[in-house]
C-alpha cells in the first residue's frame, strides 16, 4: 500500500484465541494502517457496529470468528468498504475457504500486502450471509449449542452434546423448494443453502473451492423414516457418507423455500433468527471486496 489507510478494527473479545491481544494487533498494523479499535462481544456486536461512523474509514478489519466476520461484512457491503480478516475464532470456515491463515501475524501481512478480490455474498429475505443458511436440524443444533455453551466453555463439547440431543427427536419439515431448475415438494430433516458450492458430509460442512461462481448450492435429504436416517448418521460417523449418493443438490442463482411454519427459525453463519416465509434466497455476485493471499 502506498498510502496510509484508516481502518476500523472489530475485535471480538470472546473469540476462540482469547489470549491474543488487541493491542498487539494494532501494533502489527501500525506502519501502513492507522486504526480505531472497537471491542465487542457476541451480545453487543451489532449494537456497536450501528454506532460507528463508517465514512471515516477506508477498510474494516474483523478479528474474530465467522459470526464477527459476517457482521462486519454486512457493513463492508453496505458502505462499499474493503474487508480484512484476522481469524481468531474457533472454526474460521470463511477464512479457511479464502486461504487466509489462522496465525494472526500472517493474516495481518495479507492485509498490509494489499491484494483484494471481489467475492459473492448471499442473502435470505434481505439478511446477508457469507457461508451458509439452513432450516431444520442444523438450526436446532446451533440453537442448542448456544444454550449448552457456558462462558469460557468448550465449543466442540457443546456441539456434540447439542447434536446428541437433536438426534433423539429429529425435526421433520414439509417444504416446497422452487429454483430456476425445478420445483420440489418433500419431507426432510433440513434444507441447507450455501454461498457457492460446498462438499457436504452431513455435519462436516466441507470446503468451498471457489467463492465467485455466482451460484447458491441447496442440499436436502428425502426423509424415509427414522431407521434409514439413523443409518445415514452411522455412515457419517464412519466417514462413508457420499455427497452424490446420499444428498439431493441443486445449484441456482435464487431459490424460494415454502414451509408450513409462518416464522421458522433460520440459521445464518451460526446465528439463529426467525423470519417470515417464504424464504427468498439469492446470490449477490462479487458484492464484497476482501483482502486475499497473493
Amino acid at each position: 500500500m502506498s498510502d496510509v489507510m484508516k481502518a476500523a478494527i472489530i475485535f471480538n473479545q470472546e473469540a476462540g484465541k482469547t489470549g491474543y491481544s488487541s493491542g498487539k494487533l494494532c501494533e502489527l498494523l501500525e506502519s501502513e494502517i492507522t486504526s480505531d479499535l472497537f471491542r465487542t462481544s457476541s451480545d453487543n456486536i451489532n449494537e456497536i457496529l450501528e454506532k460507528i461512523r463508517w465514512k471515516n474509514y477506508d477498510i474494516i478489519i474483523a478479528a474474530g470468528g465467522d459470526g464477527t466476520i459476517s457482521a462486519a461484512a454486512v457493513r463492508a457491503v453496505n458502505f462499499k468498504k474493503t474487508l480484512g480478516i484476522i481469524p481468531i475464532g474457533t472454526l474460521n470456515h470463511f477464512a479457511k475457504d479464502l486461504g487466509i491463515p489462522t496465525e494472526p501475524e500472517k493474516a495481518v501481512y495479507i492485509i498490509k500486502n494489499g491484494k483484494t478480490a471481489f467475492i459473492d455474498t448471499a442473502e435470505v429475505n434481505g439478511n446477508l450471509f457469507l457461508n451458509n443458511s439452513s432450516i431444520g436440524i442444523y438450526t436446532e443444533v446451533v440453537k442448542r449449542k448456544k444454550n449448552e455453551l457456558k462462558p469460557g466453555g468448550n465449543k466442540w463439547a457443546a456441539m456434540i452434546k447439542a447434536s446428541l440431543a437433536v438426534f433423539r427427536s429429529i425435526p421433520i419439515l414439509e417444504v416446497k423448494i422452487e429454483s430456476d431448475e425445478k420445483t420440489i415438494k418433500c419431507k426432510t430433516p433440513f434444507v441447507f443453502v450455501g454461498n457457492n458450492d460446498y462438499k457436504m458430509e452431513l455435519f462436516n460442512m466441507g470446503k468451498r473451492e471457489r467463492l465467485d461462481e455466482g451460484k447458491l448450492c441447496i442440499y436436502y435429504l428425502n426423509y424415509k423414516g427414522k431407521i434409514p436416517y439413523l443409518g445415514l448418521l452411522f455412515k457419517a460417523l464412519l466417514g462413508k457418507l457420499k455427497q452424490e449418493e446420499n444428498f439431493k443438490v441443486l445449484h441456482s442463482e435464487s431459490v424460494t423455500i415454502y414451509s408450513k411454519k409462518k416464522r421458522p427459525e433460520v440459521s445464518l453463519d451460526g446465528e439463529v433468527t426467525k423470519t417470515d416465509t417464504p424464504l427468498l434466497y439469492r446470490i449477490n455476485p462479487q458484492s464484497l471486496n476482501v483482502f486475499v493471499p497473493d
